[in-house]
This record gives structure tokens, sequence and C-alpha cells, in this order.
């Protein structure tokens, strides 16, 4: 008769005990169950079964492993992780217990603000395994969740255990530095970042024991001198990232958790404001402080647009983007010349580059200066409507850079009939490029309250001058041919414009 359960966790206690395992009991039961397939009760219950010669085999040579300090998880493969069987491999961080009670802070965060089976969005930095972001996926099914990591090998691993626990579909990997890789679209949008960061102090490395610092990544354990600099980076970025109420939920270094909640703290939001409200401390299951939470603070709208102008100016010039109202309608819009700006808006409004914004002016004398081959009656609409509601589509002159002409070499110009838009074009002393403040397709806002929340979380600038006077996108007209030709119908009427040509 072969050799029974019975004895086989007998002889593999005995061999770890003897190469200093100090739970040679617990992880002799680990390698068996592995093994032999079965529970940690079902062992002791079926202690006198034999164990066929393949599986002593792979016992002797996984107790072989353990003997040399591996740790069991990437062993067996795998480590319980809540509910869950999360695969696990050399390479990749091993999820510990504590990280499990970061989880439930955060299903509880998630929960207070949009319901236990409310829609959310998450994004998980430094997802390793992808423990946390399956986690959350699968106990909440009305999670999106978004998970970054720098390392391949840890990327490719979530992903097959997104797979194995049957939430491929809402979780979404990325491969590269934090949020670096986060589609710009997204910002300000998500309802919870949540992370496990790299927070063991550089001097604490080298003496944890050798089974963690032999054999995980030390990439995924060093938080450089103080176990603060990727959390640095985290809080610095969490602000554009998440929508106003949303969760930052991060796990820590228990020496310094009061020095995070001071950075969080002192954290300020592009408005210059508090960045983040309620931060708190968590403790872990053995009492020590582990984790912190905070809420983003809700975006500052400007009560005084006009005292602001210069501030606003000033974001502009240095690449900023910033919704303003104008007469018509709410406005998103950056500096004539900003091109990096200039490609952050099509990207949040999700519109073509093809279609060039729309440059406002300071002055009606500004017109000749950025437009050429005018006609005379497109002159003379100027010269009634403006400032006002219309548009003049009209062939650009090189004054105007060509990122901000159309593919034809057109732009539109207006004028504006709002003393804010003019005292900041006149600050900035270049026009504005400006479209309505809106997603593509969607009816464009009237007021600060109908901006669209996506939009009003990203920007760098939200003014609030109260309902647009008209509430209605300017009357674009086509001023490029001999013949004048409405393009858009919009505030000023088509007869009123016809009157205005003799």
């Amino acid at each position: 008769m072969g050799e029974t359960l019975g004895e086989s966790l007998f002889k593999t206690r005995r061999m770890l005990e003897a190469a200093g395992d100090e739970h040679a009991e617990v992880s002799a039961e680990w390698l068996l169950e592995w093994v032999a397939g079965k529970t940690r009760a079902e062992l002791h219950r079926d202690a006198e079964e034999p164990l066929d010669l393949a599986k002593r085999m792979q016992l002797m040579a996984a107790t072989a492993r353990r003997c040399a300090g591996e740790p069991l998880q990437y062993i067996t493969g795998s480590a319980p992780f809540r509910r869950f069987e999360i695969a696990c491999e050399p390479g990749v961080l091993i999820p510990r217990p504590e990280t499990e009670l970061l989880v439930e802070l955060a299903l509880a965060a998630l929960d207070g603000r949009v319901g236990a089976g409310g829609s959310a969005r998450v994004l998980d930095l430094c997802t390793g395994t992808g423990c946390i972001a399956c986690a959350i996926a699968a106990e909440r099914e009305g999670a999106e969740v978004w998970a970054s990591d720098v390392a391949p090998e840890a990327v490719a691993l979530a992903g097959r255990n997104a797979e194995a626990l049957g939430v491929t579909g809402r979780v979404h990997m990325l491969e590269g530095d934090l949020a670096e890789v986060v589609p710009r679209s997204l910002h300000g949008t998500f309802d919870l970042v949540v992370s496990n960061p790299p927070y063991v102090p550089s001097r604490v490395v080298d003496e944890l024991p050798a089974e963690v610092r032999g054999h995980e990544p030390r990439l995924a354990l060093d938080g450089g001198a103080d176990g603060l600099s990727v959390v640095r980076r985290i809080v610095r970025e969490s602000p554009k990232l998440l929508a106003p109420g949303g969760t930052l939920a991060l796990e820590l270094f228990e020496d310094h958790v009061d020095e995070a909640c001071e950075l969080v703290e002192s954290a300020r939001d592009a408005e210059g404001g508090p960045a983040f409200a309620k931060v708190r401390m968590e403790r872990d299951l053995a009492g020590r402080p582990r984790f912190l939470l905070a809420e983003r603070a809700s975006a500052r709208a400007v009560s005084d647009p006009l005292e602001l102008v210069c501030e606003v100016a000033s974001g502009l010039a240095r690449g900023e983007v910033a919704i303003i109202p104008t007469d018509s309608v709410y406005g998103i819009g950056c500096a004539m010349g900003a091109e990096g700006a200039l490609a952050r808006i099509f990207e949040l409004k999700g519109r073509e580059r093809s279609q060039a914004l729309p440059l406002v002016l300071g002055d009606v004398e500004d017109l000749a200066r950025y437009a050429k081959d005018l006609a005379p009656s497109a002159r003379r609409l100027a010269e009634r409507f403006w400032p006002g509601a219309l548009t003049l589509v009209v062939r650009a002159s090189s004054a105007v850079p060509e990122a901000f002409c159309a593919a034809d070499g057109t732009v539109g110009l207006r004028v504006p009939d709002h003393a804010f838009v003019r005292a900041l074009c006149a600050a900035l002393g270049r026009p504005l490029a400006l479209t309505s403040a809106n997603l593509h397709g969607e009816p464009p806002a009237r007021s600060i309250e109908e901006l669209d929340p996506q939009l009003k979380a990203t920007v760098d600038w939200v003014v609030d001058g109260g309902p647009a006077p008209l509430g209605v996108a300017s009357t674009v007209v086509d001023a490029t041919g001999p013949h004048l030709r409405i393009l858009r119908a919009g505030a000023i009427r088509e007869e009123d414009l016809l009157r205005a040509i003799p």
C-alpha cells in the first residue's frame, strides 16, 4: 500500500521544520491541499487515504521549493483573496490579507456614492495580479474598472484573473506608468481611485523576510526613501481623475499614514482650492494604521468672473482649458496657439479633428487681422451683428496657426456680446478657440447646471456667469465665396441677415 495522506502530511511538515519554516504545519497543509485537491478538513478526514506516486512526486518537488524559501503562492500558482482564488506567479506581487480590507473599504465608499447596485467607474493603479480590480468587478456588477500596471507580466496575469472570474467585459487592462495610460476622455469621471502601491521604505525592503525580498519583485515593494514616492504621484494625479465626490483609497506603510494624510490635505486642484475633503485613516486587522481614504472636493464655480479675467487668461496662456459663459451658450475653449489644449478639447468632446473650432475675437476690428479675401457683404454682416451671435466662416489669414484652421484653410470667427469673453481675449492678447461645452451630438449647455459632469470635472477652469442670455447657438454663415450661405441656423434669423445685405 502506498503512502497515506496523513503520512505525507507528517513527512512534509517534518521536512519544512528542518528547513526552518516557522509555519511548517500550515505550509504542509497548504501544499498537500493543492496536490490532493482537498480542503484542510478533508485532508484530516481522509488521512488514511493513499496518495498515488505521481502526486507524491509532485508534493516532493513542491516541498523542495518551499524548503528553499519560495512563497507558497508561487508554488501552487494561486492565493485566496476574499471569496476568490487569484492566480499568482513569480514577478508579480502576492495579494495580502490587508488588501482584502482595502477592497472592503473601497466597496463601502462606492455603495455610499452610487448604491450597491449602481453603475460606477473605478481606476485601480498598480494592479499587480488584478486582485483589487477583479474583486470589485465581481462583487459589484455595476462597476466598470480600469486597471494599470507598469509591468507587462502583471498586466497579462491580471487579464487572466479577470477572465477566470468572468469579468473581462468590465475590467480593462492598461499597461503603463500609473495614470499616464488612462484615456484623457475618462479623466474626471472615476467614482473611485484605489491603489496598493509600492509603499515600503527602501531601507525596510532590505529587512523584509527572505521569502519576500528574495522572491517578490522589488519594483512592487520599494516606495523610495520614505515609502511615499509613488503615493505622492497618485495624490498629485488623482484630482484630475476623480469626479467631484469620488473617493481616493490607498494602502500604506503603517509608519507613514499620517504623513500621507498631510499630503492629501495639502493637495490643491487646478483652481488653487483644496483637492480633497473628508480625509481619514483606517486601521488593518492588527490595529495598525494602514489605509487612507479621501473624497474629491467639489469643483469650485467662479461667482465673480470679471474679477478672475487675469487668472483665467494666465491659465489659458499656460495651455489650460476653460468652460466660460458667452452670449449664446456655454463654451469650452483654449488660447489660439495652445495645440495641446486644442487636442484635449477634441478628445473631451469626441469631435473630429477635421472640424476646426471657431475663434472668438475681442473686437470687431480684429476681423481684418485673422481673415483674408473678405467679401464686402461679410464685412457688413460683422459690422451689423458683432458683438453678437454670428459666426463667419472665412479664409484664414497667416495670423491663424495651421492647427487652428480647417483642412480647407478656413476658420470660423465671431465676437460674442459678452463682456467677460471680450475682456478675456484682451487680457490674453489673442483669440480663443471656443466651441459649445457639450459632448458631440448632445445639446449645448445654457447654464452651469446643464454642463456635462464629465466636461465640468475635467477642465481646468469653470466660470459661472449665470444663464446664457440667448440660450441658442450662434448662426453660422459661410463667407468664403461670392455669395453668403447659412450653414447653421441659430440666434440670428435669416431674414435679419438678408436685410443687412443691400
